[in-house]
């Protein structure tokens, strides 16, 4: 079993390379940015839930209303990249 992890693991190293020749530059930095975006938004979710930082206030609510339309404000050109994508049921 370990050799065999120990091989699947050096055919990855090997082949990442070759992946990431064929990669589209554009497409992985969109990724990267959809990414951020999640953190960022779950972040922010986590600190509302904690009700710290900028959540103690009167109404929590709305400042993460606010907090979260700017992020994705900020990210409004990224949404081509996920206008076919669906939640899983």
């Amino acid at each position: 079993m370990g050799k065999t992890l120990a091989f699947i693991s050096a055919a990855a190293v090997g082949l990442a390379p070759l992946a990431a020749a064929r990669t589209d530059p554009a497409a992985v930095q969109a990724w990267a940015r959809l990414r951020s975006v999640s953190e960022a938004l779950k972040s922010e979710l986590y600190i509302y839930l904690a009700r710290t930082g900028t959540y103690r206030t009167a109404n929590p609510d709305l400042e993460l209303l606010a907090r979260t339309q700017r992020i994705v404000t900020d990210a409004a050109d990224l949404t081509v990249h996920i206008a076919d994508l669906a939640p899983v049921q």
